[in-house]
């Protein structure tokens, strides 16, 4: 199969694209291969599928630059939805979880509104909080596992590994009973503060940001539907296990 991948040198689209390239024709866009491949210029390339994980994804710096959240996250989706369903490919895109109470940030308005614009037929994939090897050092488990969190909020997520999200997406990239959006998580969800502690972190709990959802617990019966299931589990991550 032929696969388009934008966002390729990104956390997750550089793993699927580990993953997929000794099976696959994987044909990639990300800003940090050069201006043709930026997602400015995306083009079909004569791909079966494209898998669209490129955009902005920080709730608090979207605060600061909501113009830039827009332009990225839906006015260069709506191009790509646009020649990808025009020629005839299928369609799997990066939502967020925070698409479901969209109005707390620029960004999870962002995602909402990426989702309205896609093709019904495509498959938009609401990821958790995601987790995993080569994660960016500010991520929040990459600091528990390091032991360097300042402080714990009361906030409870639902922590997905990075090969579980990969798994998710190649088990639906020519599989089209799915379409519309979906959660990708474990469905079970974990609090920040009980996170830090099993590793033996004490440090003060201060109130989350309104910006963000107090739980992000995903619903993934329609994911379980087609045969695929998370292996990773966070606590044993944090602990190195």
């Amino acid at each position: 199969m032929k696969i388009n991948i934008t966002g390729s040198r990104g956390f997750i689209g550089s793993r699927l694209v580990e993953l997929l390239k000794d099976d696959h024709e994987i044909v990639e866009y990300d800003r940090n291969i050069d201006e043709d491949h930026d997602i400015e210029n995306w083009e079909p390339d004569g791909c079966e599928v494209v898998v669209h994980l490129a955009g902005l994804a920080n709730v608090r710096k979207s605060i600061e630059e909501p113009k830039a959240y827009w332009h990225t996250n839906v006015e260069l989706s709506k191009r790509l939805f646009s020649l990808a369903h025009r020629a005839n490919m299928r369609i799997l895109y990066a939502s967020s979880s925070c698409a479901k109470q969209w109005w707390l940030s620029p960004y999870g308005t962002s995602k909402r509104a990426m989702e309205a614009v896609a093709p019904s037929d495509s498959l938009g994939m609401r990821f958790t909080t995601v987790y995993g090897q080569n994660s960016r050092k500010e991520m929040l488990v990459g600091r528990i596992r390091d032991k360097k969190l300042a402080y714990v909020t009361n906030h409870s997520r639902d922590f997905i590994h990075v090969d579980d999200i990969c798994s998710a997406i190649i088990k639906n990239l020519d599989n089209t009973v799915l379409a519309g959006t979906i959660d990708i998580g474990t469905g079970k969800s974990v609090g920040v503060k009980e996170l830090a502690e099993s590793v033996g972190i004490n440090v003060p709990l201060v109130p989350g940001d309104t910006c963000e959802a107090q739980d992000n617990t995903a619903d993934i019966t329609p994911l379980l539907s087609t045969g695929w299931k998370p292996k990773y589990d966070v606590m044993e991550f944090v602990k190195g296990l």
